[in-house]
């Protein structure tokens, strides 16, 4: 559900999400979408991984908002920017994608 509602606001701004698989180059991307909400262990270690190289893209991290407590030090940790719950990830999501947080307005891909 939350997903369906994201790419709502993507399409809105002209961006288009897709997902990104272990080991994808991360260049050109312009916001990297972290979701929580399913086996948070395995996503963290991911993130970790794809944001240990150059220049990473900006990175939210979004889940239930009682996990989010206890799973926003440890995403931080891996690389996460923000960490919002899923209440508020589809409104930070139009703030970035609008200009407010230095993204460009042009069309991105964000996983």
């Amino acid at each position: 559900m939350v997903m369906s509602r994201l790419q709502t606001v993507a399409a809105h701004h002209g961006a288009v999400l897709r997902r990104v698989a272990d080991g994808t180059d991360l260049g050109g991307l312009g916001l990297l979408l972290v979701d929580l909400s399913r086996d948070a262990d395995q996503q963290l270690v991911r993130l970790q991984a794809l944001t240990a190289g150059n220049d990473p893209p900006p990175v939210v991290v979004f889940g239930p908002h009682l996990l989010m407590r206890d799973l926003g030090p440890r995403a931080r940790q891996a690389g996460a920017g923000r960490v919002v719950a899923n209440s508020a990830v589809q409104g930070v999501l139009a703030r970035l994608l609008e200009h407010e947080d230095g993204l460009q307005r042009t069309p991105k891909e964000l996983p």
